[in-house]
């Protein structure tokens, strides 16, 4: 097992024994799920979550949590439900809204991941996750903040050379401006960036719709 899933899996025993002393323990219950999910359980997950919206079903990360199993399980309508519902109670806002900015991201609703995240421009302007999750959903979008877009990935770029999101993002704006190349390069990315596979796939459908 790899090193990173060696360390869910040593993060879900953890919180297993959390849970074991305390079933009513909401960060061991959340920390099940996440774990769950990340090492490809989302029936596992699944369960998790819905009990932790049991212990609070005002709880955001819970709906944003079971959003992302219904993604996985192609329940759409469910999905935005509980992604609405997270976003709902998410107040003030906080850093879940990147969260579910990534996950409407990568199931191809940039717009809806813009609206999410304007709340925390301010706030959250400088941070990392920020602003991959802005700089995507503006390159798919297109034409709306050109000058900050560029600026965005001219700072990306800088600071992580040779990193696949940076390639998709040069490939989007290069399908923009006519590179013929751009939706082979892209489609390359699927192999070398399994991580991005959401990603990849929003930026086929617009890439492609364009050209």
């Amino acid at each position: 097992m790899s090193e990173i899933g060696g360390d869910f899996v040593e993060a879900l025993r953890a919180y297993r024994d959390a849970y074991a002393r305390n079933p009513n323990d909401a960060e061991a219950v959340r920390g099940i799920a996440q774990c769950a999910m990340a090492l490809g359980r989302p029936e596992v997950a699944f369960e998790y979550y819905v009990k932790l919206l049991i212990l609070d079903n005002a709880d955001p990360w819970g709906y944003l949590g079971r959003a992302q199993v219904m993604f996985q399980y192609a329940q759409t309508d469910r999905a935005m439900s509980d992604l609405a519902r997270a976003l709902e109670l998410d107040r003030p806002a906080s850093d879940l809204r990147i969260d579910c900015a990534a996950l409407l991201n990568d199931y191809g609703y940039p717009e809806m991941a813009r609206d999410a995240l304007r709340p925390l421009y301010d706030l959250r302007r400088d941070d990392d996750d920020f602003v991959c999750e802005w700089l995507f959903a503006g390159l798919v979008l297109g034409g709306e903040d050109d000058a900050e877009i560029a600026s965005m990935l001219a700072d990306v770029t800088s600071r992580w050379a040779g990193d696949p999101f940076v390639a998709l993002c040069h490939c989007i704006r290069d399908a923009r401006e006519g590179d013929d190349t751009a939706v082979a390069r892209i489609e390359a990315l699927r192999d070398e960036a399994p991580e991005l596979e959401g990603k990849i796939e929003c930026a086929l459908m617009v890439v492609q719709r364009e050209t």
